[in-house]
């Protein structure tokens, strides 16, 4: 697969549902919002089609994954942010 340039990724929003109920979503588009200095919005979800705590958040997202990365959602936009 050759490199993808900004106009393959503008735009991008797709969803891929696993069997085991995981599910990946991803969007990515240009903007020229004052919040998105990089000129950039995107979003990755990588959760569960129905919240299992304590291994999901209660929006289904994958808690494990969290605490590995050590990062923390959001609930207002979904940006990763750094745990204290």
């Amino acid at each position: 697969m050759g490199s993808l340039t900004d106009d393959d990724l503008d735009g991008v929003r797709e969803a891929q549902k696993y069997p085991d109920g995981t599910v990946v979503r991803v969007f990515c588009m240009r903007t020229d919002g004052e919040a998105y200095p990089s000129g950039w919005a995107y979003n990755l979800h990588y959760g569960a089609t129905e919240p299992d705590p304590p291994r999901t958040l209660d929006d289904g997202t994958i808690r494990r994954y969290l605490e590995n990365r050590r990062f923390s959602t959001t609930r207002r936009n979904g940006d990763a942010v750094p745990r204290r």
